[in-house]
């Protein structure tokens, strides 16, 4: 599916869930983009330079600190370790594809605790000098979310690194990537997905991941 019905599919996945008060509200002000740090490698033209699929090796994920939305400080092993973690990119002034992020999140939660599949959920902010845990706490307020469902924003020198190494820098107005990132128990980086990934695929993901592992899908 390409791009633009994947961000169809999303929008009408967000109406569905009862998701129209969430957009309004934020598409109702836009806010000024984050501030990146710069790459340490200028991305490849034209796509990914981690594609979706398997990553193969698995791929070490840098250290930072999160302040998390209840306004404590987690480091990201911390918050990964012991079973595995879908993260995602976002940021609480999104008007774009974030608020799609956000449903796909939700309905995969749901859809994980019907079919008894752990799912744990991270969204990491990308905008390091205007969110903070309030800001994150409403977004996941608004999107819906449960326990079991983290938002986390890195100070600003720690973010780049974990953008480089999830490649997760958008273009232009997107600034940054609408994928879904798969982290194992021992916090490395073993699957990417294409943009804005179904609710399903997520939960497939993380039953067949634990599967693989040798432990219990739930």
């Amino acid at each position: 599916m390409r791009r633009a019905g994947r961000l169809a599919a999303a929008a009408a996945l967000l109406l569905a869930a009862g998701g129209a008060g969430f957009i309004a509200l934020k598409g109702s002000a836009p806010a000024p983009l984050p501030v990146l740090p710069g790459a340490a490698e200028p991305r490849a033209a034209g796509g990914h330079d981690l594609p979706f699929g398997p990553v193969r090796p698995a791929r070490a994920l840098p250290e930072a600190t999160l302040r998390l939305d209840d306004g404590s400080e987690r480091r990201l092993s911390e918050l990964t370790t012991g079973g595995f973690t879908v993260v995602q990119l976002m940021f609480a002034g999104c008007t774009t594809t974030c608020p799609l992020q956000g449903a796909i999140f939700r309905e995969a939660q749901a859809l994980a605790a019907k079919e008894g599949v752990e799912a744990r959920l991270l969204s990491v902010s990308v905008d390091a000098l205007g969110d903070d845990p309030a800001k994150l706490a409403a977004w996941l307020r608004d999107a819906g979310a449960t326990p079991g469902w983290r938002a986390g924003v890195p100070a600003l020198p720690e973010l780049g690194p974990l953008l480089d190494a999830l490649q997760g820098r958008g273009k232009d107005y997107d600034v940054h990537d609408a994928r879904a990132y798969l982290v194992d128990p021992d916090g490395r980086l073993v699957f990417v997905s294409e943009d804005l990934p179904s609710p399903a695929a997520l939960v497939s993901l993380l039953r067949e991941a634990a599967a693989a592992r040798g432990g219990a899908p739930s």
